[in-house]
């Protein structure tokens, strides 16, 4: 691949997270197949994003050893990508979830486990084709401790990494992806993830918090439509008052929709991320977006339009998830 400094845009442009394949602790070996990656080249999909929970399939758990029926899948993968020329971001998606959120491992072991993994993962696959992308962690906790020492634990992942593998491409990220300073490696991909606003995109979503799953959100914002709760139609000032008593955080979500849930701002949202890339010289995805079930088909419509056009506006490659 190109130097970051000198290739603006990158290789692929629109792709797919393939959930709930390699997330539990026994993972779902049928639920895609090699007819699967023929269809997404059909459809125009030129990357892939497969999340895995390395510290699923570690022995001992979180440092060990990779199962070697996890590579071996992880390799006929890598070999279907290569096929039919999808780029594959082996995402590392460990210690993620509603529980780590909250208890959230020391930081020293967090960086263990990255060591372990990668260290496995860059050996095996060094010399695989330019297809085969690695990103260093899904959404790094947002802990006070791992807010102040990540971007140095990133870098030493990098290190870690290029030790084995001077070649491949690698995905990172942070907290804070706009006042982010960017590391010198040439040969990485900066990643963001968009959800705005989580009020329309995770309605539904009941791990967000009281409320959620009870509510239905028009977008684009529009005083004229209103929202429903528990399936009937109320008022925005009564949806308000409700989410006072069952979630605040709802209720400020509620109160910022009028501006956040507007074509405009998912545009100015977006823009700045590629005026900071721009501006730095880097290159930059958005590794997930996507709007709940919940919404109306309409909604989730006009929703996905909005974004992926802002994306393609300003060279953003993107990756749906849930829509």
């Amino acid at each position: 691949m190109a130097s970051a400094f000198t290739q603006e845009k990158l290789p692929f442009t629109k792709g797919l997270n393939l959930l709930q394949w390699f997330e539990s602790e026994m993972p779902n070996w049928n639920k895609y197949d090699e007819a699967d990656f023929a269809c997404f080249k059909s459809m125009g999909i030129d990357v892939i994003r497969l999340p895995i929970h390395f510290d699923l399939y570690m022995e001992p758990e979180n440092t060990g050893k990779v199962n070697d029926i996890v590579l071996k899948k992880l390799d006929q993968i890598c070999d279907w990508a290569e096929k039919y020329q999808i780029y594959l971001v082996i995402d590392n998606h460990s210690y993620n979830g509603e529980y780590w959120s909250n208890n959230p491992p020391p930081i020293k072991d967090y960086k263990k486990h990255l060591e372990s993994a990668w260290t496995q993962i860059a050996q095996r696959y060094k010399d695989r084709s330019e297809y085969i992308i690695y990103e260093i962690v899904n959404e790094p906790m947002s802990s006070q401790e791992y807010l102040t020492k990540w971007v140095k634990v990133q870098q030493e992942i990098i290190d870690v990494i290029r030790t084995y593998d001077t070649k491949h491409t690698i995905v990172v990220t942070s907290a804070n992806l706009v006042k982010m300073k960017p590391y010198k490696d040439p040969n990485l991909i900066y990643t963001f993830h968009f959800y705005e606003s989580g009020l329309v995109t995770h309605q539904g979503a009941t791990w967000w918090g009281a409320g959620f799953a009870d509510i239905n959100i028009p977008f684009p914002y529009d005083k004229s439509r209103l929202p429903k709760y528990k399936g009937e139609t109320v008022t925005w000032n009564q949806l308000r008052q409700k989410a006072e008593k069952i979630n605040p955080w709802m209720r400020e979500l509620i109160e910022a929709y009028p501006t956040e849930g507007t074509v405009k701002f998912l545009n100015n949202r977006i823009k700045k991320v590629a005026d900071w890339a721009k501006k730095n010289k880097v290159r930059v995805l958005a590794g997930e977006m996507g709007i709940h079930y919940n919404a109306s088909h309409e909604d989730r419509i006009a929703w996905i339009n909005a974004t992926t056009s802002a994306c393609e506006e300003n060279n953003i490659p993107y990756f749906i998830t849930h829509s």
